[in-house]
């Protein structure tokens, strides 16, 4: 049997431009991994296996959790910066 190999999803995207985007909105809608697998090789005819779709998943999540981190301090800031002018 050939070894396959393993394509990452960034790698994918290079090929197939907005492939990330469709794997993104799925991710949005809370799509399993296997769910994702079988999209990407339904419209594009690549096959993948969950290991990489799960290590882009990670990523996407913890810079999801980044990103509200900030806007909550950034929000809570501009909340003590405008309750000091009033005093």
């Amino acid at each position: 049997m050939a070894k396959r190999r393993v394509l990452k999803l960034r790698k994918l995207d290079a090929r197939h431009p907005g492939l990330c985007q469709k794997v993104d909105a799925m991710f949005d809608a809370f799509a399993t991994l296997g769910a994702v697998a079988a999209m990407i090789r339904a419209e594009y005819g690549e096959h993948i296996t969950a290991t990489p779709i799960a290590r882009y998943k990670k990523q996407f999540w913890n810079v999801r959790r980044q990103r509200d981190l900030m806007m909550k301090a950034a929000s809570t800031a501009y909340q003590e910066l405008v309750s000091e002018r009033r005093d």
